[in-house]
């Protein structure tokens, strides 16, 4: 028998960048199929236990906690040097914050900022950089429990 399945979207991996490719295609109402080789879901994300940096976020700022575009890219500069793509970067530190805005609202997914002794993101190394003014733990934000309590409610095909 010939079975077949039919998707608009098929996503290779469960990291972060499938589940973030899943999550805005099915919110703009297209049919997703995620695949994944491993026999458990979360990529190369699940080692860093989703732990994310985002410059500029949102629960960053209701903290008082100051960050800025300047900053956040002098920080990817020093970190990756002459191999950097100012363009990308500049993509990233100015649209990261809205990424985030956007999975907390259509979805179950919720951050919490992190502050992660001995982690580089949270700038360790960039504050003696930069003279001890860099924000650090309020950008590297990751998730909240109630997302993995959520997702194994689902899992186990309990009603939200």
């Amino acid at each position: 028998m010939d079975e077949r399945i039919e998707c608009d979207v098929l996503i290779a991996g469960s990291g972060a960048a499938g589940f973030a490719t899943a999550i805005t295609a099915a919110h703009h109402g297209l049919d997703v199929i995620m695949v994944e080789k491993e026999s458990v879901f979360g990529g190369t994300t699940a080692f860093s236990a989703g732990v994310i940096w985002i410059p500029c976020n949102g629960h960053a700022r209701r903290l008082g906690i100051v960050d800025s575009r300047a900053d956040a890219l002098t920080y990817l500069e020093h970190e990756i040097g002459n191999r950097l793509d100012r363009a990308k970067a500049e993509a990233f530190v100015d649209n990261g914050a809205a990424m985030l805005d956007f999975f907390e609202r259509h979805s179950h997914v919720r951050y919490l900022l992190q502050t992660i002794p001995g982690l580089h993101a949270v700038g360790n190394d960039m504050a003696s950089m930069m003279g001890g003014t860099y924000p650090g733990a309020g950008i590297t934000i990751g998730p909240a429990m109630t997302f993995g309590y959520i997702a194994g409610r689902h899992l186990a095909g309990v009603a939200d």
